[in-house]
């Protein structure tokens, strides 16, 4: 009897790509390096990205005062960040940020599709942020013992 391992062949050396695919992709991410992130961001971009602008934002709750490219917060604030994009999701699929704390430490919580995250800043830290079509929301504090007032920029 003759019987055809082809198939069984194939599904062999397909399995094997994909084992090795998880390894490189496990090694590019986690413990915080950017060894992947050129990758990441040429990823993103296929889909279409703007910059998130202070038209963007908007004041649900707090103080804060919202410029071409500064946020000046007054404590504490929460600023939305509306849903975008067309019918059938034509246009931009994400838009795109990078926040720097300009003079104290700042803690940004930011809440997209239901999942909250947050990260403390210290001043002259960035860390960019991304949004989807579905927008979300920004909280920015300031921190430190007896800040009241601190500011950021926002820029692509």
């Amino acid at each position: 009897m003759s019987e055809n391992r082809k198939p069984v062949v194939v599904a062999g050396v397909l399995a094997l790509v994909l084992v090795v695919a998880f390894v490189v992709a496990a090694g590019f991410g986690g413990r915080g390096n950017d060894t992947g992130a050129g990758w990441t961001d040429f990823l993103s971009d296929l889909g279409g990205s703007s910059s998130l602008g202070a038209d963007d934002l908007q004041l649900v709750d707090g103080g804060c005062v919202v410029s071409a490219a500064l946020i000046d917060v007054a404590g504490s604030c929460v600023l939305e960040v509306a849903g975008f994009g067309g019918g059938f999701a034509f246009g931009d699929v994400v838009k795109k940020a990078t926040i720097v704390a300009l003079d104290g430490p700042m803690r940004l919580t930011v809440v997209v599709e239901g999942t909250s995250v947050s990260q403390t800043i210290d001043e002259g830290d960035e860390t960019r942020l991304t949004f989807g079509t579905s927008g979300g929301e920004l909280g920015l504090a300031c921190l430190g013992f007896g800040v009241s007032t601190c500011s950021a920029d926002i820029g692509q």
